[in-house]
């Protein structure tokens, strides 16, 4: 319903199961597939490793918010979680279309795109947004230590699995 309010957005398939959306990818070349994480009999990373040839570009759709940064770390262009609304989704496809001309996006970007998922996420589990001006870290256990890790000390964020490295100020953190 929402990409047919986009009016430069066709949907040209629909697929019910990984598979099926691997052949209709090859079958349709399309630009942008909306992926969902969890399917049956695979998952959305599954799909996009099983791609052969130029992938499109990904926007995932996914009620579970604890793959948010593993989908950056396959280059998609944005993470919806469920449920969103249609301004949330109009950004999503903003986004694909600024991809789609040539701006591949700086790390302001991917650092705008994380913390929008990290807001989502707290919105969905709290009930409330966050709030404007809030500390902008990350706090890590090590050791059966806490540290605080500011959002400008970091240097890197690497999705690997079910766990997030971060490296910052050379020091690395896994959450």
């Amino acid at each position: 319903e929402l990409c047919a309010q986009e009016p430069d957005v066709a949907v040209v398939g629909e697929a019910s199961h990984g598979v099926e959306a691997i052949e209709q990818v090859h079958a349709t070349h399309p630009n942008l597939l909306l992926l969902d994480v969890q399917m049956r009999g695979t998952n959305g990373f599954d799909v996009l490793e099983r791609l052969s040839g130029e992938r499109p570009l990904v926007v995932f759709v996914s009620a579970y918010d604890q793959y948010a940064l593993a989908a950056f770390g396959v280059e998609a262009v944005d993470y919806l979680l469920k449920p969103f609304d249609r301004d949330r989704f109009r950004e999503a496809i903003r986004r694909v279309r600024a991809r789609l001309n040539g701006d591949r996006g700086t790390g302001t970007d991917l650092a705008d795109r994380i913390s929008s998922a990290v807001r989502e996420t707290v919105i969905s589990v709290t009930g409330r947004p966050v709030a404007v001006g809030a500390p902008k870290r990350i706090v890590a256990e090590r050791e059966g230590r806490l540290f605080f890790i500011a959002q400008a000390d970091i240097d890197s964020v690497e999705a690997n699995r079910n766990y997030v490295n971060i490296s910052a100020g050379g020091e690395r953190f896994t959450l």
